[in-house]
């Protein structure tokens, strides 16, 4: 058994919108402005460059390593309104499924009618799952008892239960409970729509083709740095985002330093985030965006 470590950070599960067989969850939106800076959230992520198949021109840097992902499931979920998907990952005891919130919730108590964890081990990274793959069938929904269903919200998690064990192919991941991840190393993959082209150009191809790629946790919107000012940016209480963590997808140069702008300190760059972690961890390291 493969096992590995899974941090609690959402931003690993990709919905977008529509696919062969069903769509993706609907994109939440939100979006506001504070002095000189605008702002977006929504609840899918799309690479910086293409995420096409091969043969269609897509990067490989984005084809998923199934000795690593075969635990990442393709959740296919039926509403009265159709079908749509998302994306989870296999806990240690082999029955539960870590997901976000909203892709079986909208903050209510209503739930999907069914919805199956679709398995594949590989190899073929552009095998469209569920056309292919192992189905299991989920039982029972555990739904942060905090979650809103709104965008900007750290209680967007889900916990699905399984009908049977995981496949023995499949890798299962423990939860990773260190404190503060500012500045480690994170991979996010899942079955959401994807991009001939990335970047700004968004999400313009279908789902069910798993992706991945690695980034870096930049910093909590609730460090004590920024004391509670992004209630005033945000528009939110201070106790709906006090631990969600933000990272950015520029090429890892301190004059495209997103994170750094977004943090309203562009003139200290990266110095600044080695700084609050050094206070913070006694560590540094240099930010390797993508």
């Amino acid at each position: 058994m493969n096992r590995q470590r899974l941090a609690v950070v959402i931003a690993a599960v990709l919905s977008g919108s529509t696919m062969s067989t069903a769509g993706a969850i609907g994109v939440n939106l939100a979006s506001g402005s504070y002095g000189n800076l605008n702002w977006q959230a929504r609840s899918y992520i799309v690479g910086v460059t293409s995420t096409a198949t091969l043969a269609g021109g897509g990067n490989p840097i984005h084809q998923p390593d199934y000795s690593k992902h075969a635990g990442v499931v393709s959740l296919i979920m039926h509403y009265a309104a159709g079908d749509f998907i998302c994306s989870g990952s296999l806990m240690p005891d082999r029955r539960s499924i870590l997901t976000a919130a909203h892709c079986v919730s909208e903050g209510t108590d209503e739930r999907p009618l069914t919805t199956t964890a679709w398995f594949y081990g590989g190899p073929d990274g552009d095998t469209i799952v569920p056309l292919d793959g192992l189905p299991v069938a989920v039982t029972d929904y555990f739904v942060h008892p905090l979650y809103t269903g709104e965008v900007i919200d750290q209680n967007d998690i889900a916990v699905l239960r399984l009908a049977t064990d995981a496949p023995a192919f499949a890798n299962d991941y423990e939860l990773y409970v260190d404190p503060d991840l500012a500045g480690d190393g994170f991979n996010a993959a899942g079955y959401g729509r994807r991009s001939d082209t990335g970047g700004t150009v968004g999400a313009n191809l279908g789902t069910g083709r798993l992706r991945q790629g690695d980034n870096i946790y930049d910093f909590y919107l609730g460090d004590p740095y920024f004391g509670t000012g992004w209630e005033l940016i945000l528009g939110e209480p201070f106790s709906q985002f006090e631990y969600s963590i933000l990272s950015d997808f520029d090429n890892g140069l301190a004059a495209n330093d997103a994170a750094c702008l977004i943090s309203m300190d562009p003139c200290l760059g990266h110095h600044r985030r080695k700084v609050l972690r050094h206070w913070r961890r006694g560590t540094g390291g240099q930010h390797g965006g993508r």
